[in-house]
């Protein structure tokens, strides 16, 4: 599915939504929980940098290789929105 040398793409696809995406260029990240980690760690840093509190999931997709999310940036604290600080938090203590 993801081609190339690994790491971190995003994009702004519309008003308040990004496409993120995060490539395994290493034989010892192709595992599909810890690559969809990577790309909701990018997805969390990229919606504090534009201010926002949190983000939904529009579209989830991906493999031990690669994955991408399509968020929709958002301040609102609804059921089904990742609130970006305490998903970052809980990231950084999973992979300590």
């Amino acid at each position: 599915m993801f081609v190339g040398f690994g790491g971190y793409y995003d994009s702004k696809l519309d008003k308040g939504n990004y496409g993120v995406s995060y490539a395994s260029g290493h034989a010892a990240f192709h595992n599909t929980e810890k690559v969809r980690d990577f790309a909701l760690r990018r997805a969390c840093d990229l919606t504090i940098e534009k201010g926002a509190k949190g983000f939904q999931i529009v579209e989830d997709r991906g493999d031990e290789y690669g994955c991408f999310l399509e968020i929709r940036l958002t301040n609102s604290s609804e059921e089904n929105v990742l609130d970006a600080q305490t998903t970052l938090s809980a990231l950084h203590e999973k992979y300590k």
